[in-house]
């Protein structure tokens, strides 16, 4: 068995332990829900744990090596470490977490990022930041923005 059909099968065995949420109010998953679309909440509860990375275009040093975890709770921790950059933040490693949401079927937000890029198209391999105004970036540098899943 590969290490593929291992985390399927984990995540089919955790998935068929949950209790299924009534739909009462006050419940334990109504933080969670409301802060899905109606429409994302089926396909968000497959998802446990995902992990990319990209190396970012900068414009004054080698590159970010960032990395992006998104958790099965709707919470998401973000990695970047600038490449090749002298001073201060050379080597350093800065950690960002927050809140995710999936919007749709296939955008998902951090939702706590309020300064910078905070959406990016799901795919099954990947997930590609957008710009500002939630569109693909294109250009030369399109590639640089694809996040690969980590197996």
């Amino acid at each position: 068995m590969n290490q593929s059909e291992v985390i399927l099968l984990i995540g089919l065995v955790t998935l068929g332990s949950c209790k299924q949420h009534t739909g009462r109010s006050g419940g334990k998953n109504d933080s969670i829900n409301s802060h899905t679309d109606s429409a994302a909440v089926a396909v968000d509860t497959v998802i446990r744990y995902l992990s990319y990375t990209a190396t970012l275009p900068c414009p004054d040093c080698q590159g970010i090596q960032t990395t992006i975890n998104l958790m099965g709770d709707y919470s998401y921790q973000k990695l970047s470490s600038h490449l090749g950059k002298k001073g201060k933040i050379a080597g350093e490693t800065f950690d960002e977490t927050g809140r995710w949401m999936l919007r749709g079927r296939d955008t998902v937000q951090l939702m706590d990022v309020t300064d910078g890029p905070n959406k990016y198209l799901k795919t099954d391999s990947s997930l590609v930041q957008l710009d500002l105004n939630g569109a693909r970036i294109a250009g030369p540098q399109a590639a640089q923005y694809e996040f690969k899943k980590i197996k």
